[in-house]
């Protein structure tokens, strides 16, 4: 499943084994002293046995588009704009949710706009966005029949004061994650033995 944050930040998106993709848009003007968008790509995994497994999970995102940060002037001091992107994976087992380790989180850019003053004319940051994130989650434990959600997302985080901020990943390659690797640490049970 893919979906966004904002609603409206997706425009497009196809879930397909191996070649799943999302395309995503926004332009932002509103003051926020914080805010975040996201693209997410969710997958699925089921222990299929009654046994505790340990695993790991690996993907990688591609992002590929362009961002863009305006800040207005202003009389004694102008407005101000600023973006950061990352890439991050987010395992959920049960109600925990395991975000902490170090290559969970890839980070693709940061940027920001400074107005200055009255005697400028604003400032504009432009920046064409070619990344791939390889993101990686170790020693999950799953217990017997246990469901685990995997989160492989483009994260915004912003704020605005007087500037606008414009995210576009509409290109043909925007966002690319086609697959989880799951690698089982734990073998699984073999069959009963009985005494001879």
């Amino acid at each position: 499943m893919i979906g966004a944050i904002p609603a409206g930040f997706l425009t497009d998106s196809l879930v397909l084994p191996w070649s799943s993709w999302a395309k995503a848009s926004l332009i932002l003007d509103q003051n926020t002293s914080g805010s975040t968008a996201r693209v997410s790509f969710y997958f699925l995994w089921q222990n299929p046995t009654n046994y505790l497994a340990v695993l790991n999970g690996a993907t990688t995102l591609s992002a590929n588009g362009a961002v863009g940060l305006d800040a207005q002037p202003g009389f004694l001091s102008g407005g101000s704009a600023s973006l950061e992107l990352h890439a991050e994976l987010n395992v959920f087992v049960g109600n925990v949710e395991i975000s902490w380790q170090q290559t969970q989180k890839s980070d693709i850019v940061s940027l920001s706009a400074d107005g200055g003053n009255v005697l400028g004319l604003g400032d504009v940051v432009n920046r064409m966005i070619s990344s791939a994130s390889d993101l990686r989650c170790n020693s999950i434990e799953a217990a017997g029949d246990q469901v685990i959600v995997f989160e492989v997302a483009l994260v915004a985080n912003y704020a605005i004061d007087d500037g606008q901020i414009s995210v576009d990943f509409t290109s043909d390659l925007a966002l690319l994650c086609p697959v989880l690797n799951i690698e089982l640490l734990t073998p699984p049970p073999g069959p009963p033995t009985t005494p001879p």
